[in-house]
């Protein structure tokens, strides 16, 4: 779904650029490419999701973004585009692959988490989305000529690297995750007992 959208914002934003030559309508796009662009990512994670209560969180979160969406676009020029959409929309999706993460490292498996698609997918998407949050941030901090050029260097290895994990990430061998596969650890097991000064032994 994501790659869908991709491509049709792609070659309409192509179109729009090159026989339109209408800035306006290329601003427009880009703020309905940051919207939906984030309505299929949290679909997508949302799929990924154990908790309930943390599905229905990232699924609503979408109504709060697209109002801050409309928002911006009314308070700003619409001559001009503003990074604020992209850096709530980074910032928020970084969250949620973070939480992606902890949801995985509490789950104890035989089989390894580097054999899953949806891991590497979150990688890659991670890398992607850190890298951008970054260059957005220092990219508008100053005027330096060599430091920007540098900065669309850095931009360019994240996103060269993000689509080599993402293109990767479908040749893991995905299995699916059964109950026979997840160690249970035992509850009293006190393992931090052992790591106490009254336990120390004596030399």
């Amino acid at each position: 779904m994501y790659l869908i959208l991709l491509a049709i914002i792609s070659f309409i934003t192509l179109y729009v650029v090159k026989f339109q030559y209408s800035n306006i309508k290329y601003f427009i796009l880009l703020r309905l490419y940051i919207t939906f662009e984030y309505l299929s990512l949290v679909i997508f994670f949302a799929q990924l999701a154990k908790s309930k209560i943390y599905k229905k969180i990232i699924i609503l979160s979408i109504i709060p973004f697209w109002g801050y969406c409309v928002f911006n676009y009314t308070i700003s020029n619409p001559n001009t585009f503003n990074n604020y959409p992209s850096l709530v929309e980074f910032s928020v999706l970084i969250l949620i692959i973070i939480y992606y993460f902890f949801e995985k490292m509490k789950i104890v498996s035989k089989v390894p988490l580097f054999t899953s698609i949806s891991f590497w997918l979150c990688v890659g998407l991670f890398i992607y989305f850190t890298g951008n949050l970054f260059f957005l941030l220092f990219i508008n901090s100053t005027s330096d000529k060599e430091f920007i050029k540098q900065m669309f260097f850095i931009y360019s290895c994240v996103t060269i690297t993000k689509n080599i994990i993402l293109a990767s990430a479908w040749f893991a061998n995905e299995k699916v995750i059964t109950d026979a596969d997840i160690i249970q650890l035992p509850q009293n097991m006190k393992l931090d007992d052992d790591f106490t000064f009254t336990n120390t032994p004596n030399p």
